[in-house]
């Protein structure tokens, strides 16, 4: 990304999204013009944040945070796809151990991204995370009752 531009015209026809700011019809004010064609909205805000802390250094926002917390799930997500994947058909060849290791390192790496994605979108702990939680917190219902 680069502050210095000569541009006077946009081409936008390959543009996944897009943001323009105009001046607004008030002093100080803004027009904005925002879409998102070719990537889903959350992706967008994610490039929008990351611009963002680029610019004023994240001081004071939690948008730093999300975004690197989104560069993990990235990072876990591209490191899922270097596992071996076995699909749902019937295998001719038994996967090796160390394919099976890497295979299900590869659904650790799956599940953790999506968990995070999951907190990133909604703010909320998934499910079986939060029981787990609960559990090393308050012990199982069999460990109260003895």
């Amino acid at each position: 990304m680069t502050d210095q531009t000569t541009i006077t015209a946009v081409d936008g026809t390959d543009a996944l999204a897009f943001v323009i700011v105009r001046p607004g019809e008030t002093e100080g004010g803004v027009s904005i013009e925002a879409v998102a064609n070719g990537m889903d909205k959350p992706g967008a805000a994610y490039v929008l944040r990351h611009v963002a802390n680029q610019w004023d250094g994240g001081q004071g926002d939690q948008s730093a945070t999300l975004t690197a917390l989104n560069l993990l799930a990235e990072r876990w997500e591209q490191m899922a796809k270097a596992g071996p994947d076995f699909g749902s058909e019937l295998l001719i060849d038994e996967p090796t151990p160390v394919q099976v290791a890497q295979h299900e390192r590869a659904a650790t790496y799956r599940r953790a991204a999506a968990d995070l994605r999951e907190v990133l979108v909604s703010g909320r702990i998934p499910h079986g995370l939060m029981t787990t939680a609960e559990l090393k917190q308050h012990g199982t219902p069999e460990e109260t009752t003895s």
